[in-house]
């Protein structure tokens, strides 16, 4: 007899089976564990992405350096012909010289902030300037000289106006940061039309998935002040 409900007690724990309301509970603390779990998943993937740039950028930096010792100027990120300089495009074009003949480099990475849609989403136009996925395939670079030809040229005044992308330094790298929308590194002090975004400076601080460019620049060579404009 004592075996028979020995045998019965078994198999009543065999044939239990969770109720509605336990499976409830066991989903909504895998929901909210979910929950938890994810964001930091994500802020950690966004602190890894913005260390490789910088890490990245550092590098270039020293390839940048090593390509001026050899040849007494940093590479060109304009093209010049008879009329206007026109903007290198793709942006490796930029910085190819750094890879090849002589490889400062061995090869040029990807910013890990590449826009989906092209630059700041716009669409494929033609013409020498277009810069559109796949023409954005690195860092944004963009020299001194350069930006003297074009950005930083006076006016009939002698006043210079124009937008100091390169911050008064030698060179100006720059990543599109967690927001995925280049500023060309520039701090503007306002927009500059509707639906342009103020140019800022990526910093963690804000949030990890804040707005801004991740910005490193070379030797500074000149004043700069937020609107572009030589410092007096």
């Amino acid at each position: 007899m004592k075996k028979m409900i020995s045998m019965k007690k078994n198999v009543s724990r065999l044939c239990h089976a969770f109720t509605l309301i336990e499976l409830l509970i066991v989903v909504a603390i895998i929901s909210i564990l979910a929950s938890i779990a994810l964001p930091n998943f994500m802020e950690a993937q966004v602190r890894a992405k913005v260390s490789r740039a910088a890490s990245d950028m550092r590098s270039i930096a020293t390839g940048l350096e090593a390509y001026m010792v050899d040849n007494n100027h940093y590479p060109f990120s304009r093209q010049i012909n008879t009329t206007t300089h026109y903007n290198l495009v793709p942006l490796s074009a930029r910085l190819k010289v750094i890879t090849t003949p002589i490889a400062y480099m061995s090869s040029l990475p990807h910013d890990p902030f590449l826009p989906p849609n092209g630059w700041n989403g716009m669409t494929a136009t033609p013409g020498p300037d277009t810069l559109t996925m796949p023409s954005i395939d690195t860092y944004d670079y963009f020299d001194a000289e350069a930006d003297l030809d074009e950005d930083m040229k006076p006016n009939a005044s002698g006043v210079i106006t124009g937008t100091d992308s390169t911050r008064g330094c030698k060179w100006r790298l720059a990543s599109f940061g967690p927001d995925t929308w280049g500023c060309f590194g520039i701090i503007w002090g306002s927009k500059l039309s509707a639906g342009d975004r103020e140019g800022v400076d990526y910093d963690a601080t804000n949030g990890t998935a804040s707005n801004g460019d991740i910005v490193r620049t070379g030797a500074k060579v000149r004043d700069w002040t937020m609107e572009g404009a030589l410092a007096k």
